[in-house]
């Protein structure tokens, strides 16, 4: 495993000629850009990735810090294959653009006596997910909606059911307004996981107060866009070899508002747990070189 480090700054007019000078005896004025969308503001940008090894990024840190530019920074971990193969679970996610408007208040249909009766948050979902079209070709293999939902292309659909993946439903998905059927399944996990423990990354420390639904405490939980995402559950409660392919987390990411909630009473809009699956399902994608999918490690922990 290796770590990089996305580095963005902007860079006023005053000091774009010594920044990028400087960036440039550093060896980093290729990554220095013109004004663009900030022209009218006189801001140039830089923006680059460096592996945490690289004598640079110390460099551009300290120039920026110098200069008073505000840098944003962001810490990735790249895994190899085999070092993926070897967790005993992993976080799937989709890097492709999500779809547009397919959240709940199209017309998907839930069971709220099975979730929070505050935030929705656990209610089952009762029907196909209802969609529009915007933001689904027919020649991916994989996407995921506004609410988080991941998607599957026929294709792919039959290459799960092939290698005989197991716990999990994949669901047709519908046009909201026509009810006609669309050429993605919804990956919908049968096991949901217990609450993961505080070894977990983005949940050390206590929640903000006022994060997430006081009553159900699903959403008080935040990931971090600056520090990678690890998931963790303790071996106490969680052991891999009892697992399905497929599971889902009990905490939920993103918002949640159901009818009869303002500011927005019509809409239904279901915060979705996250997919985890098992080294199987990961050397599936793998194997059909599918570059849609992300994956990150998930521990387990005595």
């Amino acid at each position: 495993m290796k770590q990089q480090h996305y580095i963005s700054f902007n860079i006023p007019r005053e000091k774009t000629d010594y920044v990028r000078q400087q960036l440039e005896t550093l060896g980093c004025g290729q990554w220095w850009e013109p004004p663009s969308q900030w022209g009218k503001l006189g801001l140039s940008s830089f923006q680059n990735t460096f592996d945490s090894e690289d004598a640079r990024l110390t460099a551009v840190k300290e120039l920026a810090k110098r200069e008073h530019l505000s840098p944003f920074e962001r810490v990735d971990c790249i895994y190899t294959d085999e070092e993926l193969l070897a967790f005993p679970l992993l976080r799937l996610s989709c890097n492709r653009s999500r779809a547009n408007g397919d959240y709940p208040g199209r017309g998907t249909e839930y069971d709220f006596s099975t979730g929070c009766p505050q935030c929705g948050r656990g209610a089952q979902q009762a029907s196909p997910l209802m969609v529009t079209k915007e933001g689904l070709s027919g020649r991916a293999l994989m996407t995921h909606t506004l609410a988080g939902e991941i998607l599957l292309g026929e294709a792919l659909v039959k290459a799960w059911k092939a290698a005989g993946v197991m716990g999990v439903e994949l669901r047709q998905i519908v046009h909201y307004r026509t009810k006609v059927p669309i050429s993605y399944w919804q990956v919908i996990p049968a096991f949901e996981m217990p609450e993961m423990t505080r070894e977990s990354k983005f949940l050390k420390g206590e929640p903000k107060p006022g994060a997430g639904c006081p009553a159900c405490r699903r959403g008080a939980c935040t990931r971090s866009i600056l520090e990678p995402w690890e998931y963790a559950y303790s071996g106490n409660l969680v052991k891999a070899e009892d697992l399905p392919d497929v599971v889902r987390t009990w905490e939920c990411f993103g918002t949640s508002r159901i009818k009869g909630i303002p500011p927005d009473n019509e809409t239904q809009l279901i915060a979705q747990p996250d997919i985890l699956v098992k080294p199987k399902v990961f050397d599936l994608f793998r194997r059909l070189m599918l570059r849609q999918a992300c994956f990150e490690p998930v521990r387990i922990v005595d």
